[in-house]
């Protein structure tokens, strides 16, 4: 998945975008119809735009006892696979475009890199924190309230760790970086 240039990277990442946040969206209207249950009565806003920003407005931050609470709330998993497929394809089709156009430091470089990488393999293997040696010297690593540690190690992914939110913040630092720092 090479991108040989930005606008296609932009519009791979503009595409994931919207299928994230329409998958999301659709995760919790299938559990809650009319989302005042999971939102802590704060509607699903859901914003039909005639341009690229074509998204949702969700406050996930107050659900997070929901999702860890109980192991069987049915929008957990269906939450979680949505937030492992936009931090997979993000986070590859960054780094191959910036591999074949020479940017790969740039990218490595970035306050938030390790905290994207460790989220990446944790939420696209088996939902389990692995910080192997080559990681450890990058921790404790911390972004925008999000402090990942070795101690993390062998433990469950968490929504307190990374709140749903603070994922989203995620996607759209790494969406700057591409428009605006990229070449």
């Amino acid at each position: 998945m090479a991108f040989r240039t930005k606008d296609k990277l932009l519009s791979f990442f503009d595409q994931t975008y919207v299928a994230f946040t329409t998958a999301l969206a659709g995760a919790v209207f299938l559990v809650h119809a009319d989302c005042y249950c999971l939102l802590k009565s704060k509607p699903l806003t859901i914003m039909l735009g005639p341009d690229a920003t074509t998204g949702v407005g969700i406050d996930l931050s107050r659900s997070i006892n929901l999702l860890e609470s109980d192991p069987h709330v049915p929008i957990a998993p269906m939450i979680r696979l949505c937030f492992m497929a936009a931090a997979i394809s993000l986070y590859s089709a960054t780094e191959a475009y910036c591999r074949s156009t020479d940017q790969l430091k740039l990218y490595r470089e970035q306050s938030w890199y390790h905290i994207l990488r460790l989220t990446r393999n944790c939420l696209g293997h088996d939902m389990k924190w692995r910080i192997g040696e080559r990681d450890k010297k990058h921790l404790p690593s911390t972004w925008n309230g999000i402090t990942l540690t070795a101690d993390l190690n062998d433990q469950d992914f968490s929504f307190r760790t990374v709140p749903p939110e603070k994922l989203m913040e995620l996607f759209a630092e790494v969406e700057r970086f591409i428009r605006i720092t990229l070449e």
